[in-house]
């Protein structure tokens, strides 16, 4: 059974097309949706990126699609729509993973995490590895909330409000409420719930592999939509 969901992020960039580019990407996601794996989908590797899973498939002749594709299987993520360049371009700094922790579905920007603050390493052994506004929380915990390991760094480089403005960009939406919750004194377990709207449940072992047991865990449902129908995508 072929399962289609579709990212807020590629609402967010449907929405910035020319109204003529548009109804050709409405009529080009209800095909999709019925047969992402028919030949007329064109798709097309993309070079370069971090994340190989990605590929480009045609709405018109100059705009493309971006999405997650399996290598076998049948499920198939919409991610972004745009003009043939700048779709690429969307693509190059993207990954998308599963968290170990939580086991939900997340899309990543890498693009300057180089970039962003991060707490250097001591050379005193007995400073604390903690530190900054979420020196309470250590990593397992922060990891378990959602935070993505490589932004780790960056959450303990966050001292103040600003620095986490910052960084909320770059971050899952769940994991970005759920350290706002924690800034405004909320506990670990009182922020999740929180950010997902229903008791703090413990996820069985994880399958990293598996996007769709990822897809239908409400944490995924921040960034992700399944779609069944056409009134659905409506």
């Amino acid at each position: 059974m072929i399962t289609m969901a579709v990212a807020d992020d590629f609402f967010t960039a449907y929405s910035k097309l020319p109204k003529k580019i548009q109804k050709a990407a409405k009529e080009f996601t209800r095909k999709f949706r019925k047969n992402p794996k028919s030949p007329g989908s064109h798709y097309e590797p993309i070079q370069n990126v971090r994340e190989p899973r990605l590929k480009s498939v045609r709405v018109t002749q100059g705009y493309r699609a971006i999405v997650l594709a399996p290598d076998s299987g049948d499920v198939f993520v919409l991610l972004w729509v745009d003009n043939h360049d700048e779709a690429y371009r969307w693509a190059m700094d993207k990954r998308v993973e599963i968290n170990p922790s939580t086991g939900s579905l997340q899309l990543l920007s890498t693009v300057n995490l180089e970039e962003l603050p991060s707490t250097p390493a001591h050379d005193d052994a007995a400073l604390p590895v903690a530190s900054g506004r979420f020196a309470a929380f250590d990593d397992d915990q922060l990891f378990a909330a959602g935070i993505p390991k490589p932004l780790l760094p960056a959450v303990r480089a966050i001292y103040s409000d600003g620095d986490l403005d910052a960084i909320v960009p770059h971050l899952p939406p769940e994991a970005a409420e759920v350290l706002t919750g924690l800034a405004c004194g909320m506990t670990l377990d009182e922020a999740i719930e929180e950010a997902l709207a229903q008791p703090v449940a413990k996820v069985g072992p994880v399958d990293v592999e598996d996007v769709a047991a990822a897809l239908v865990r409400p944490q995924s449902g921040r960034q992700f939509k399944v779609v069944d129908t056409d009134f659905d995508l409506d």
